[in-house]
């Protein structure tokens, strides 16, 4: 097998890892106070105009328009609350296994991975077309589409061109660890995954990417393929690694969450947590994005 588990052997990422400079393109949006009132379950950061744009409630129509994919990031309101992290038994490492409950702030989570169209809106770059990810793939041309989610960029990159959208009563940002889990289990129980404890891969397969045996050449999908949890978000487990900020700012270091492409499907439980480089850019970590209010 041509990668390595990263999830059990702590440290370890899988495929090729570049260093890469700190800064991005970014955008110039603004973000408008539209929705600064709105009780709505759905918002819009459109990435022409710079507004977020209220959507209602109607995760069938918000999942139905095809801008909310490309020119637009979907946005689901998770309202302040208590939730349970982390994951008690052998599979664990130890900074997942005493289940804590938590209390945290009204946010609202990218429904779906920042998409490669969305990302090139977001920070006028393309990280992927880099000859130096050639290696990484059989047929790199495979990982590459408007829909699959963007890959390529550093941590620090991601920051930078989120905050280059922050303005006028909301901040874009990446989300905490915390957030980042807590969105992921959908308020379920303390379980390996958002769907329960269920880890036959025949049987997970409509619910996320993540490595197989009978895959040789394991490639990202195209995002909001598969099954969504039980709050409407997308692609949580594998697909790509996703950007999160420790609880404890720790400077240099960040964490990837949720597993990839190229990971069997138990590396990808939701607690798992990869210590990782802001400045190392990598072909199975991308963004979710998330939008906070700041009151201005």
């Amino acid at each position: 097998m041509r990668r390595l588990f990263a999830g059990i052997l702590p440290g370890l990422i899988p495929a090729i890892i570049i260093l890469a400079g700190a800064g991005c393109g970014g955008g110039s949006g603004q973000l408008a106070q539209d929705a600064s009132t709105s009780v709505d379950t759905y918002v819009a950061l459109d990435l022409a105009s710079g507004k977020v744009v209220p959507l209602g409630s109607d995760r069938t129509a918000a999942e139905a328009d095809p801008a909310n994919r490309t020119s637009r990031i979907l946005f689901r309101r998770i309202p302040a609350g208590r939730g349970t992290i982390g994951c008690p038994g052998n599979l664990s490492q130890p900074s997942e296994r005493d289940p804590q409950e938590i209390a945290y702030d009204e946010f609202f989570c990218a429904v779906y991975e920042t998409t490669q169209a969305q990302w090139a809106l977001l920070s006028g770059t393309t990280p992927w077309s880099s000859s130096l990810f050639d290696a990484a793939f059989t047929d790199k041309s495979k990982a590459v589409d408007p829909l699959m989610p963007a890959w390529g960029m550093t941590c620090q990159q991601a920051i930078d061109a989120a905050a280059s959208w922050s303005h006028s009563g909301w901040r874009v940002d990446l989300p905490s660890s915390t957030e980042w889990e807590i969105a992921c289990r959908a308020g379920m129980a303390i379980n390996l995954f958002p769907w329960g404890n269920l880890t036959d891969p025949a049987l997970a397969r409509n619910r996320a990417v993540f490595w197989e045996l009978t895959t040789p050449d394991p490639l990202p999908q195209q995002v909001g393929k598969h099954s969504a949890n039980a709050w409407g978000l997308h692609d949580f487990i594998g697909n790509v690694w996703e950007f999160a900020i420790p609880g404890e700012q720790t400077g240099s270091a960040v964490e990837l969450r949720g597993g990839a492409y190229d990971q069997p499907l138990i590396v990808c439980r939701a607690s798992n947590k990869m210590v990782h480089p802001r400045g190392l850019a990598t072909t199975v970590a991308g963004v979710r994005l998330v939008l906070r209010r700041t009151g201005n």
